[in-house]
């Protein structure tokens, strides 16, 4: 029944009289009615359960149009789980969040408005920016340099660059030189942060002690850069914190230049030992490390072309957007598998040091770091092992090894790829071969 008048009843009791353990639930209680704008007492008794429940939802209606600011009725229209009302109700609050955030906003002055953004921009452990400024800063410096590669070629003009669509995004990456990209001015660095969670063990102070620590190097790093290089601007060297164990850093610089600020960053993060941050495991005598990940600009293209050759994949005339993120994903794809390898190298050469001198101290540590060698076994490690005493290279058949379990984890992580099976398997593999060289 729908009640169009207004009436103040309070919330019904809805608790079941036969619930195990509890005793009978009383009646509901009976309202007071006003005469005038409701119905009469004889009209209530005579309403069914379901009369009651609409006449509820109306009256909490009525009740929250009045008055949108009382929302401690919101586990009322819950209750009585009418979707309507409960859209109206999330509108309502959100409109209520937005005017104190903006009377918050006000009371602010820009001082203390621009401290409150530099604290939503930087992990509060690292000191670093966060993950979103990241990618945008990253797609930014593309826009920028495609846009200035593109113009200077009297390819495209510069006002026409975000009106492109997929495939004359696709056509003009096809149509770049590679070779004469790579003293363009831009890497991007992805770095792992090795021991995070052995250093959690002895508790998470000691975990943001490692992240405190390595934010720390990487903005002295910055800071000498930019002594060094006073011409250059101040973003030219940037570190970002992805969250967790994942550090990255993009660079305004050639490859060599970027390699050169990637070695000062790990040479002064790998000369702390891991005891001067608590991590007190019992004859582990390892220090700080950074596995990294470097990719030049004109590698991106170089590997973006071959996924297009490789895909051939549906062109469309929709906005850049598609083709634009996969140019992204691949470029930071190689970084990442990059820097992956080189952990599991290092992981793996390390766990067979503790292996063969101190049964122990492997046991202690194998569970933490078991993942960044690629998941290897015990018995794997001692098949290296043996190939290494019968004369073969031990850097060799750790490549082989890290390789060849790299393609057994990637073809099952394809078994689990429901969108587009194929095309991520080109992708992947564009990724791993790009990766690999120099490995």
């Amino acid at each position: 029944m729908e009640n169009k008048n207004k009436i103040e009843i309070s919330p019904l009791q809805l608790q079941s009289s036969e619930s195990p353990g509890s005793e009978k639930a009383p009646p509901a209680q009976k309202r007071n009615p006003d005469p005038e704008t409701g119905p009469t007492q004889e009209q209530l008794d005579e309403l069914t359960p379901a009369q009651w429940i609409e006449m509820e939802k109306d009256a909490v209606r009525q009740e929250y149009l009045n008055d949108p600011r009382k929302f401690q009725f919101e586990q009322r229209i819950i209750a009585l789980d009418d979707p309507g009302l409960r859209e109206q109700y999330e509108k309502i609050k959100a409109q209520q969040i937005e005017l104190e955030a903006v009377a918050v906003y006000h009371s602010l002055t820009k001082e203390q408005l621009r401290g409150e953004y530099q604290k939503l921009c930087r992990n509060p452990v690292s000191g670093l920016r966060v993950r979103p400024l990241f990618y945008k800063e990253l797609n930014a410096q593309v826009e920028n340099q495609l846009e200035q590669i593109l113009s200077r070629g009297g390819e495209i003009p510069i006002a026409e660059w975000k009106n492109l669509s997929d495939q004359e995004f696709n056509q003009l990456i096809s149509g770049l030189e590679p070779e004469k990209l790579k003293q363009v001015p831009l890497s991007v660095m992805l770095g792992d942060v090795s021991y995070l969670s052995l250093a959690n063990k002895f508790g998470h102070h000691v975990g943001d002690r490692l992240l405190e620590n390595v934010g720390q190097s990487a903005i002295q790093v910055t800071e000498d850069y930019q002594k060094k290089h006073p011409d250059k601007k101040p973003s030219s060297v940037e570190f970002f914190h992805l969250g967790g164990d994942e550090f990255t850093g993009l660079f305004s610089a050639d490859l060599e230049q970027s390699r050169s600020i990637v070695q000062e960053l790990t040479q002064t993060i790998n000369q702390t030992p891991l005891r001067d941050i608590g991590v007190f495991q019992k004859n582990f005598e390892e220090k700080m490390h950074l596995d990294i990940g470097l990719s030049h600009f004109s590698e991106a293209v170089a590997a973006c072309q071959e996924f297009l050759k490789q895909a051939r994949i549906q062109e469309s005339k929709a906005p850049i957007k598609r083709s634009f993120k996969t140019f992204i994903d691949i470029w930071t794809g190689i970084a990442d598998k990059r820097q992956s390898l080189d952990k599991a190298l290092t992981r793996v050469t390390q766990l067979k040091k503790y292996f063969v001198y101190s049964r122990e101290v492997y046991n202690d540590i194998v569970p933490t770091q078991r993942k960044g060698a690629l998941g290897m076994s015990n018995d794997e490690l001692e098949a290296l092992i043996q190939r290494e005493k019968q004369g073969e290279n031990w850097n060799n058949i750790v490549k082989q090894f890290i390789l060849g379990k790299n393609a057994q984890n990637q073809k099952m992580q394809l078994e689990e790829q429901k969108d587009n099976p194929q095309i991520q398997s080109i992708k992947n593999n564009i990724i791993n071969q790009f990766a690999a060289q120099n490995f």
